[in-house]
């Protein structure tokens, strides 16, 4: 059965060896031939193939080097059309004025809690002659927060002026920026910071109209939004 079953097995097959040797001459010579041919063949698919490939990488390396170059060149036409900064404007994106918008959020952070606490408690501020009814001239820490409030009306007053000449990535010439100006917070920090200052000498009876400038809090919004991505940056990192 063993004898059976291996014949079966090996039924159909032919070994390498006992075809070559009862090959003849001329077999052999024309089988060797033909896989020669084979095998040159399948060294030039190889070679065809490699070279394809490095055509391809080089093709990829050209195509790249285009773009960088085509992207400089784009850059280089854009900078060179971009019309250049007046002198009179002040690019926001410059050192000056951001320390100068640090200063004036902190500004309004203090109008934020101060107005509020001056107009609910004016004795604070100035003394009112129930008698003659008239208000009285300030005196010791009612002068000094008088220095302060006119201090603050002051830097406001080049605020406003600075608001006509700050140019952004939006608005880069004088008449975009004047009329942006004038039509958002021009009035309300015109009446906020001029009649105090020139006009009412820094009166309480006038004092509300400081109240206009809190309409700046929107700048409160950027730090706190930084702050908050910052804080949640850093929570995800933990987790």
């Amino acid at each position: 059965m063993s004898m059976g079953g291996s014949g079966q097995n090996n039924f159909g097959k032919s070994d390498p060896k006992t075809e070559w040797e009862n090959m003849s001459q001329k077999e052999q010579d024309e089988r060797v031939d033909q896989l020669w041919q084979k095998a040159r063949r399948y060294n030039n698919k190889l070679r065809f193939q490699a070279r394809l490939q490095k055509m391809a990488e080089s093709n990829l390396k050209e195509m790249m080097i285009d773009d960088i170059n085509e992207d400089a060149n784009e850059d280089s036409t854009v900078n060179e059309n971009q019309p250049k900064l007046k002198w009179y404007l002040i690019d926001t994106e410059r050192t000056f004025c951001k320390v100068w918008n640090f200063l004036i959020t902190l500004l309004t952070i203090y109008s934020m809690f101060v107005a509020p606490f001056v107009i609910v408690f004016p004795d604070v501020y100035q003394n009112y002659d129930e008698v003659n009814k008239k208000w009285l001239p300030p005196v010791g820490r009612q002068q000094t927060l008088q220095n302060i409030e006119r201090a603050i009306d002051i830097i406001y007053l080049f605020e406003i002026i600075l608001n006509f000449v700050k140019r952004t990535r939006a608005l880069k010439k004088i008449q975009t920026i004047s009329v942006n100006y004038l039509t958002s917070y021009f009035i309300f920090d015109v009446v906020g910071t001029i009649p105090n200052l020139i006009i009412f000498k820094e009166e309480f009876r006038f004092y509300y109209l400081k109240v206009f400038r809190l309409i700046h809090f929107m700048r409160l919004v950027k730090p706190l939004e930084l702050l908050l991505g910052c804080i949640l940056q850093k929570h995800s990192k933990k987790r």
